[in-house]
């Protein structure tokens, strides 16, 4: 999040638009508001319309929809950036947070918003920790919320917390604020039905048919980003059907769908290119994870033969055809999409060679020199000469993409003489093998919430996965980073890090492929490759805290 002072000199000069506004013309090249680079200035717009959305999430539906469209955070995150939203600013320490919040903002039922309900809420959720499915921002060494006078909140902390960045997601991004004088008088958050939900945000819930999904949302007159949102009403249906979803897309029934397409010029743009509009994305979506206490892949120079030996990039092609899949050096130093770049190391791109990372012969070389050859019905023998046993790789049944992924690697691993079968497991099996260690090779993938630090991951792989890999300058590496609050060590050590993960391969990260598409028909101001002002990777969750799916509906309107 900038200061507020910072916040205004950048958008000098960038007026909000009048609710009285119009006019069907948008300007050629919106620009920031005030409320950071997720609300734009699009000139005059058409006001009006209903919008619809169909989403194919069954779990945690009605909750989700309801806490991104009605609640809102006290800030959001973007590009590596913190942007205010209900604060205005923070200062922060090693032993607290102090965050202003913003004036003259008023619950949808017209009670002032407060520090009261800033601090009622992580009382609240520390009482009710599932809350918000997450139990996670009251166990990271928070001692005590207090207010101090109407609009300041003071966060202590009961140890000193160089990870501020953390805090900050945590804290700041992902706890939707909720009112005090309502939620004060509720025992049970999970038998509370909130039908009529009371938030900042800029809708109101009109209806909720929990049987067909369908959740009918009217916008908020008073919100207090003025003249937003510029739609009237919004209409969320859940259907579970792929093909449905893309059918009402076709037909112009609905106007963004939660789908995606492999190959999104054929299968989408070119059918309609004036109305059908696509914003995709390639990065890591799994990885391809080694039991690293089981021998041979305890040996990190036998998993980075492996790693030389598969061609992640290949795969990715051949899932996802026609899609755009560029090679990038973040992908294999297992850097997630939504990751700021400026803690990639610059230099990382010729330390790790893209263009001959995979090499099956080097890959072969590098075996031999372990003691590992093929014999001579082609199978890879240990020093002690007898073939590897077959190894099982753990998929989640019923995902085609790890299916996909696992099928192609393995005839990449029999190229190299490593036999696999495939061991696809119900989900309460898969999650128990994942969670203990019960396995040897698996595709996973990265369980943590989205954090906009590669340690978080890297602390993930090497720390708290098991089935880790253990690696004692690794440790010293992350032990120094959660003790300083200096940028510049944090992104010294980062880079050092990011070699020793290319270096040691605990997982390969595979690429993925995903988008959006939307229906232009009636509606624009929807995100693109050229106008990107959300984050992409999280707009296929648009309903997660941090407000992505709440900003897109701030921003698009009536053609």
């Amino acid at each position: 999040m900038k200061k507020v002072s910072v916040l205004l000199m950048v958008v000098l000069a960038i007026a909000v638009m009048g609710i009285s506004a119009i006019a069907e013309t948008s300007v050629a090249t919106p620009t920031s508001t005030e409320y950071g680079p997720e609300v734009l200035n699009w000139g005059t717009v058409k006001y009006g319309g209903t919008f619809t959305y169909m989403e194919s999430q069954a779990v945690g539906f009605q909750q989700n929809i309801i806490t991104g469209l009605i609640y809102e955070t006290l800030s959001y995150w973007f590009n590596g950036e913190w942007y205010p939203w209900l604060a205005t600013s923070y200062t922060l320490s090693s032993t607290e947070a102090i965050v202003q919040l913003r004036q003259g903002i008023k619950w949808s039922d017209g009670v002032p918003f407060t520090a009261k309900d800033v601090v009622f809420t992580y009382q609240y959720g520390k009482e009710h920790p599932t809350m918000w499915q997450s139990a996670g921002p009251y166990e990271g060494g928070i001692q005590s919320v207090e207010a101090s006078g109407d609009y300041t909140v003071i966060f202590k902390f009961n140890k000193e917390n160089p990870q501020y960045i953390t805090f900050l997601y945590l804290l700041l991004w992902k706890i939707p604020i909720i009112p005090e004088h309502i939620w004060s008088k509720v025992a049970d958050p999970s038998t509370f039905p909130n039908t009529n939900p009371v938030g900042t945000g800029p809708f109101l819930l009109q209806s909720a048919n929990t049987t067909t999904g369908v959740y009918i949302f009217t916008k908020n007159p008073n919100y207090w980003i003025s003249g937003r949102p510029y739609i009237d009403r919004l209409v969320v249906e859940r259907v579970l059907n792929d093909s449905a979803i893309i059918l009402s897309l076709r037909r112009g029934e609905a106007d963004w769908g939660s789908v995606s397409f492999s190959n999104p010029e054929k299968d989408w743009i070119s059918l309609d290119p004036q109305t059908h509009a696509y914003w995709g994305m390639s990065g890591i979506n799994n990885f391809f994870d080694f039991n690293n206490q089981l021998w041979p892949f305890n040996i990190p120079d036998f998993r980075k033969a492996v790693a030389h030996g598969i061609d992640i990039y290949a795969i990715a092609e051949k899932m996802y055809p026609g899609a755009s899949i560029p090679k990038d050096v973040a992908n294999m130093a297992g850097l997630y999409q939504g990751f700021d770049m400026k803690w990639m190391d610059p230099t990382l791109e010729q330390a790790a060679d893209i263009k001959s990372y995979y090499n099956p012969q080097e890959a072969q070389e590098m075996l031999a020199s372990l003691g590992f050859k093929k014999n001579k019905d082609g199978l890879l023998c240990g020093p002690d000469g007898n073939p590897l046993p077959t190894y099982s790789i753990l998929i989640l049944s019923g995902n085609d993409t790890y299916l996909k992924q696992a099928t192609l690697i393995a005839e990449y691993l029999s190229s190299l003489g490593i036999r696999t079968s495939i061991d696809s497991e119900a989900w309460s099996s898969y999650a128990a093998k994942f969670g203990s260690g019960e396995y040897q090779l698996m595709v996973h993938y990265y369980p943590g919430s989205m954090p906009p630090e590669p340690m978080d991951m890297y602390n993930f792989t090497y720390s708290v996965l098991d089935g880790n890999a253990s690696n004692p300058v690794m440790s010293m590496l992350l032990n120094a980073y959660n003790s300083t609050v200096n940028p510049r060590e944090q992104r010294q050590l980062t880079w050092l890090a990011e070699r020793i993960f290319l270096d040691d391969q605990p997982v390969i990260p595979l690429i993925g492929y995903g988008g959006i598409p939307f229906y232009e028909g009636k509606f624009v101001g929807f995100p693109s490759n050229s106008n990107a002002y959300l984050p992409q990777y999280l707009l296929s969750f648009p309903w997660a805290a941090g407000g992505e799916g709440e900003r897109l509906f701030l921003n698009v309107h009536l053609k």
